[in-house]
């Protein structure tokens, strides 16, 4: 069953770079959540980024590492601008507040497609699925979010939303039936998924979609 927000999302870079002096190397700090295709796309199109625009400000080093992190922990440590400096995140520029610092590159990398989202699913549950006919009926299915995620739109739209603060705790709460569903974005959902760390094989896309 496809699920498309509300409002529409959009993909952006954050950058909170230091000024840097002449012949110097920029060193770009980028922490990655998740692990497959999708990361591979972000890399691809920021090394791209910084390639096109070397002659005119010089050098880069891209420090690339890899961390189970909750979207807030990665806003506090792209303000801090020591371990992480550049993140790509779904949102809007906030003008208040210590995000408000942060320059915003306003460029929807997937063109909207992180906002058509289909449900990940036990794969035990795909009976009680087919029942579903209408929005009313999905509302009644729990369903989990990443903690900072977008869970205020499924809120605000009559939802039940649990909101762990990982992405392995999310795919954990699923399979130990803590909620229903998680809705995935059409370019996340088949991906393959871990826990500590075996293969995932009974958590499934929703079939209707």
């Amino acid at each position: 069953m496809m699920i498309g927000f509300v409002r529409k999302l959009i993909v952006i870079f954050t950058l909170t770079f230091a000024s840097t002096y002449a012949n110097a190397i920029e060193v770009v700090k980028y922490i990655a959540n998740n692990s497959g295709i999708a990361e591979d796309y972000y890399l691809e199109v920021l090394e791209t980024a910084l390639k096109i625009t070397e002659p005119k400000y010089g050098a880069y080093r891209i420090d690339f590492t890899h961390e189970q992190l909750s979207s807030e922990r990665k806003h506090d440590l792209l303000i801090a601008g020591e371990r992480l400096n550049i993140d790509r995140i779904v949102g809007f520029h906030q003008p208040t507040g210590r995000r408000s610092a942060l320059l915003y590159i306003n460029v929807p990398l997937l063109r909207g497609f992180m906002g058509y989202r289909i449900a990940l699913i036990r794969s035990q549950s795909q009976a009680r699925f087919d029942q579903v006919n209408n929005l009313n009926d999905l509302k009644k299915i729990s369903l989990g979010l990443g903690k900072g995620w977008e869970g205020y739109i499924y809120k605000e739209n009559g939802f039940t939303v649990n909101e762990p603060l990982t992405f392995d705790s999310l795919l954990k709460m699923l399979a130990g039936k803590r909620y229903d569903f998680v809705p995935l974005s059409v370019i996340e959902i088949e991906d393959t998924y871990d826990i500590d760390p075996e293969p995932i094989d009974k958590l499934v896309p929703e079939q209707h979609y």
